[in-house]
Protein backbone atom coordinates (compact mmCIF):
# COMPACT_ATOMS: atom_id res chain seq x y z
CA UNK A 1 0.00 0.00 0.00
CA UNK A 2 2.40 2.28 0.75
CA UNK A 3 4.59 1.42 -2.65
CA UNK A 4 1.31 2.53 -4.34
CA UNK A 5 1.26 5.72 -2.68
CA UNK A 6 4.63 6.41 -3.24
CA UNK A 7 3.85 6.09 -6.99
CA UNK A 8 1.20 7.99 -6.79
CA UNK A 9 2.54 10.77 -5.03
CA UNK A 10 5.50 10.79 -7.81
CA UNK A 11 2.66 10.74 -10.66
CA UNK A 12 1.34 13.71 -9.11
CA UNK A 13 4.34 15.59 -8.64
CA UNK A 14 5.49 14.92 -12.29
CA UNK A 15 1.79 15.94 -13.70
CA UNK A 16 2.26 19.40 -11.50
CA UNK A 17 5.98 20.00 -12.99
CA UNK A 18 4.14 20.09 -16.12
CA UNK A 19 0.90 22.06 -15.60
CA UNK A 20 3.51 24.38 -14.25
CA UNK A 21 5.97 24.68 -17.18
CA UNK A 22 2.92 24.81 -19.34
CA UNK A 23 1.17 27.86 -17.43
CA UNK A 24 4.84 29.36 -17.44
CA UNK A 25 5.68 29.24 -21.22
CA UNK A 26 2.11 30.78 -22.48
CA UNK A 27 3.66 34.00 -22.90
CA UNK A 28 1.59 35.73 -20.36
CA UNK A 29 1.32 39.11 -20.81
CA UNK A 30 -0.89 40.96 -18.06
CA UNK A 31 -2.33 44.33 -19.32
CA UNK A 32 -0.16 48.02 -18.97
CA UNK A 33 -2.47 50.16 -18.05
CA UNK A 34 -1.64 54.38 -17.43
CA UNK A 35 -3.18 56.80 -15.71
CA UNK A 36 -6.34 58.00 -16.56
CA UNK A 37 -7.14 55.14 -18.36
CA UNK A 38 -10.41 53.86 -18.40
CA UNK A 39 -10.92 50.36 -16.91
CA UNK A 40 -14.00 47.71 -16.21
CA UNK A 41 -14.21 46.08 -13.46
CA UNK A 42 -15.56 42.04 -13.57
CA UNK A 43 -18.36 41.66 -10.97
CA UNK A 44 -17.10 38.98 -8.84
CA UNK A 45 -20.07 36.84 -8.78
CA UNK A 46 -23.47 37.81 -10.98
CA UNK A 47 -27.09 37.35 -10.58
CA UNK A 48 -28.86 35.95 -13.38
CA UNK A 49 -29.68 39.81 -14.71
CA UNK A 50 -26.79 41.00 -13.32
CA UNK A 51 -24.26 43.00 -15.41
CA UNK A 52 -20.91 40.86 -15.42
CA UNK A 53 -18.65 44.75 -15.86
CA UNK A 54 -18.97 47.77 -13.69
CA UNK A 55 -17.76 51.09 -14.15
CA UNK A 56 -15.86 52.49 -15.93
CA UNK A 57 -13.15 53.97 -13.52
CA UNK A 58 -10.00 55.73 -14.17
CA UNK A 59 -6.60 54.54 -13.32
CA UNK A 60 -5.37 57.07 -10.42
CA UNK A 61 -2.16 55.30 -9.27
CA UNK A 62 0.16 52.44 -10.23
CA UNK A 63 1.52 49.94 -7.61
CA UNK A 64 4.42 46.66 -8.38
CA UNK A 65 3.08 43.68 -9.22
CA UNK A 66 0.55 45.21 -11.70
CA UNK A 67 -1.78 46.87 -8.97
CA UNK A 68 -3.11 49.98 -9.73
CA UNK A 69 -5.93 52.42 -7.70
CA UNK A 70 -8.94 53.35 -9.15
Amino acid sequence: VQEHHQEAQQRTQVHQARVLQRYQSQNYQPHRYQIDDPVLLRHPAPLAFEHKWYGPFRVHAMFPNNTYHL
